[in-house]
């Protein structure tokens, strides 16, 4: 009689954020792992790599729409991507005679907070690599606020997080279960084709019956060296009384892997949508049957609903923060591309012509002239000047123009006619 045991593949446990208190800070999980387990999920699961990357652009657009050297637009992009993957981001404020006169970006899984005093965090402290602080000496920062504007500060960018005073959660929190299926399923399909397509082996062992510990041994040394999504398959192991069974190694066959497979493949993209509240996948590349008579139409509902429910608020907290640092006022990002009319916008007005691109505008030209608000206006000399600059070839930032900031094609066009006759009088909001 054989006395047969099963290995499982190994289960996924879902992260827990541990709000530790050793030493003088507080790390995001065990070494601040918590942080890396969220980048992991985004270098390995296709679908949320595509979702975080879009919304960061979406996020940044074309930038803020005062032109201002506070922050570079690098720093800027890596903020917005921060706060995408995050769910938060941190900023190093420069200061000169107790005004801020630099904002950098700082990785936020490099900062983590001090211990909370009457339930403030008056510091934070950055760290090359929190698994190894003693390699890595922390440095601490005053928090922005609670220092005395004569050294650098730290400042971090995040919303409200329901049960969360030290660290925000990501927005998909509730994804990361599916994250980490996507990525398992990715790797089982490549080792499934590897491995002839088998849904695993028997493994019957001829030998005298071992006792429990060794038997123990045994199955915990095959475990380890066949188990996991990179051996497709489960491992069975049959250890035989007899030497009258011979040793075989059995195939065993899933006759409707196919669809099993593809069911959690579908599964776990639809779960990752829902945790990020994707509208429609046609905004990300990934199209299915919808209700709308026509894709563009389904792709410009969605984009607008992204920008008002998702997008928006993100811009909004960002420049919210900046405010407080720079003291300015009425910042804004400028949209990619310029959708909704002004009367959408809430302006419900008409705008007369205020303000000339080029030295004279044309007769013919007068009579197609539309009205472009102030971000419009502001992104077109930028890449009426990467044009100049050799950045952008014509065609390249007449496409631009047309595209992303909605310009008639004539109007587009005249503007790199070569001859000042022919520019368009745009006016601002």
């Amino acid at each position: 009689m054989s006395n047969i045991e099963v290995i499982k593949l190994a289960e996924y446990q879902r992260p827990t954020i541990k709000e530790s208190s050793q030493d003088k800070w507080v790390l995001n999980g065990v070494k601040n792992s918590f942080y890396q387990e969220i980048i992991d999920g985004y270098n390995n699961s296709p679908t949320n790599a595509a979702i975080i990357s879009s919304y960061s652009l979406m996020t940044y657009g074309l930038g803020l729409s005062q032109q201002q050297n506070l922050i570079s637009k690098s720093d800027l992009r890596k903020v917005c991507a921060d706060l995408n993957l995050f769910g938060e981001a941190s900023v190093e404020i420069q200061y000169k005679g107790k005004k801020a006169i630099k904002i950098y970006h700082v990785p936020k899984n490099k900062v983590v907070p001090s211990k909370q005093i009457d339930g403030e965090i008056k510091s934070w402290w950055y760290c090359e690599d929190w698994s190894q602080p003693r390699k890595y000496q922390p440095i601490e920062f005053d928090a922005f606020g609670f220092g005395n504007k004569t050294k650098n500060e730290i400042h971090v960018i995040r919303d409200y997080a329901f049960g969360q005073f030290y660290f925000a959660n990501p927005q998909y929190l509730a994804a990361l279960p599916y994250i980490q299926l996507e990525n398992e399923l990715s790797n089982y399909f490549v080792n499934h084709v590897k491995n002839g397509f088998s849904a695993g082996h028997v493994i019957n062992m001829n030998m005298q019956e071992p006792d429990d510990e060794m038997k123990g041994k045994i199955v915990a040394d095959i475990k380890r060296k066949l188990t996991g999504s990179s051996n497709a398959g489960e491992v069975i192991v049959s250890f035989n009384s007899s030497k009258d069974y011979n040793t075989t190694v059995e195939r065993i066959e899933v006759s409707d892997a196919h669809s099993q497979y593809n069911w959690l493949c579908e599964f776990a993209r639809d779960q990752i949508c829902v945790a990020h509240k994707v509208i429609s996948g046609a905004i990300l590349g990934i199209a299915k049957g919808t209700g709308f008579s026509s894709n563009a139409e389904e792709i410009e509902t969605a984009f607008n609903e992204t920008m008002i429910n998702i997008i928006t608020p993100k811009q909004e907290l960002i420049c919210d923060e900046l405010e407080r640092i720079t003291e300015m006022q009425n910042l804004a990002f400028i949209p990619l591309r310029q959708s909704m009319s002004d009367e959408a916008q809430g302006t419900g007005e008409v705008a007369t012509p205020t303000a000339n691109v080029a030295d004279v505008a044309s007769e013919d030209l007068i009579k197609k002239e539309a009205s472009y608000n102030g971000a419009q206006i502001a992104s077109s000399l930028d890449i009426m000047q990467a044009v100049k600059d050799g950045v952008l070839t014509v065609d390249q930032a007449i496409t631009f123009l047309i595209q992303m900031l909605q310009f008639d094609p004539a109007v587009a066009k005249a503007l790199f006619a070569g001859n000042s006759a022919d520019a368009i009088a745009m006016s601002k909001e």
